[in-house]
């Protein structure tokens, strides 16, 4: 069985906590751009927005 080097393992957690860092900030964005764009709508803003938050979280976020 292959070991994966040590210096392998600390690349690969940066890189997940860089991706994990980029992928939270893109749900951020499109949540703030549904809240913004509400309106008058707000419950219509807050179903479409609850719908976002279940979307990103089945991704894994």
């Amino acid at each position: 069985m292959n070991k994966i080097p040590e210096s392998d393992w600390k690349l690969l957690r940066k890189l997940k906590e860089e991706k994990l860092a980029l992928a939270c900030e893109k749900a951020f964005v499109r949540f703030v751009r549904i809240i913004d764009a509400r309106g008058n709508q707000s419950h219509k803003a807050y179903l479409k927005l609850y719908r976002a938050v279940d979307d990103e979280s089945s991704r894994g976020i």
